[in-house]
């Protein structure tokens, strides 16, 4: 009786050692498994928004790509929450990214209004805008697109796997972590899908808005396409919504109350001088962010030249 109770009990400890590390190994697993599932999702969005523009449900499409851009920010924040970034999860992000605001703007620009230039002009406009993302995320994921003529492969691994640094920005010095290298994938794609947006809600709306939309404008798209194409690939230090994080205001009392009275303020103005039409502060949101690039180009170009003189002075 003693000898059986002596050897029942390390085979229990032994099986309780064994369900603690089970459960943390399904813990591992569900912590990658968030992250890379958001992903997914957003895959699914960009992928469904090719058979609305077949099916011409242009106003839906347009959402699901703005959907997709959603989902992409999300999985960042999930990873970030449960400690679930990898390598694997960062290359993910990044076919996914080429396919969403790569792939599936490509076919909607060429079905919605670039098929009407002379063959084969709008469907080489299509392709050279997917073409550029490709060109925009490969940039990111090859460490290139740092002020340094190559990166290691320990640093690329580093950064692949922190899915908070999802796009490469100016590494000339710590002040310019606000600051985007050219204009983001996200971005990139909601900026061509947005007129498509613009055109068919209003047509719906106001009697004045010509349909078909005339062939001058077709060309005026096509050209804004190329615009922001050329843009991706630019080397243009854009604004980043890291300029609106934690370091934004003073981290204290005052400077939460601070933020917390702006942005109730914004809050008011905006639902009294439009209601509760989102459309408005989309509009509104993109016309302020194309306006910045000139600001971002002038106050990175501060930046850069005091980063000189202080390297001058040492």
């Amino acid at each position: 009786m003693s000898h059986q109770a002596t050897t029942s009990s390390p085979k229990g400890e032994r099986r309780d050692g064994s369900n603690n590390n089970n459960n943390n190994q399904k813990t591992e697993v569900w912590r990658y498994i968030a992250p890379n599932a958001v992903t997914i999702l957003s895959l699914g969005a960009g992928l469904t928004a090719v058979i609305m523009a077949l099916e011409r449900e242009w106003l839906t499409c347009c959402l699901l790509v703005f959907l997709a851009a959603l989902f992409d920010t999300l999985d960042g924040v999930v990873a970030r929450a449960v400690k679930g970034s990898s390598l694997f999860g960062a290359e993910l992000d990044s076919l996914c990214d080429l396919v969403n605001f790569g792939v599936v703007p490509c076919l909607i620009l060429y079905l919605w209004q670039l098929n009407l230039l002379p063959w084969p002009l709008g469907w080489i406009i299509s392709v050279a805008f997917a073409a550029c993302m490709a060109c925009r995320l490969a940039r990111f994921n090859t460490g290139t697109d740092s002020s340094s003529s190559s990166a290691s492969k320990a640093d690329y691994e580093k950064k692949a796997a922190s899915k908070s640094t999802r796009h490469q920005r100016p590494t000339i010095g710590s002040s310019y972590r606000h600051y985007f290298t050219g204009v983001p994938a996200p971005a990139g794609a909601i900026l061509v899908m947005a007129p498509i947006l613009w055109y068919e809600r209003l047509k719906n709306h106001y009697s004045f808005i010509p349909v078909p939309l005339p062939y001058s404008c077709t060309v005026v798209y096509g050209a804004w396409v190329v615009f922001v194409s050329f843009l991706l690939v630019s080397t243009l230090p854009t604004f980043s919504s890291k300029m609106f994080g934690r370091d934004w205001l003073p981290n204290t009392l005052v400077g939460k109350i601070i933020g917390g009275v702006l942005i109730g303020i914004a809050t008011v103005i905006y639902f009294v001088a439009f209601g509760f039409d989102g459309w408005y502060a989309g509009t509104a949101l993109l016309t302020v962010y194309v306006g910045s690039f000139p600001f971002s180009y002038y106050t990175f170009s501060k930046l850069k030249a005091a980063e000189r003189n202080q390297q001058k002075k040492n």
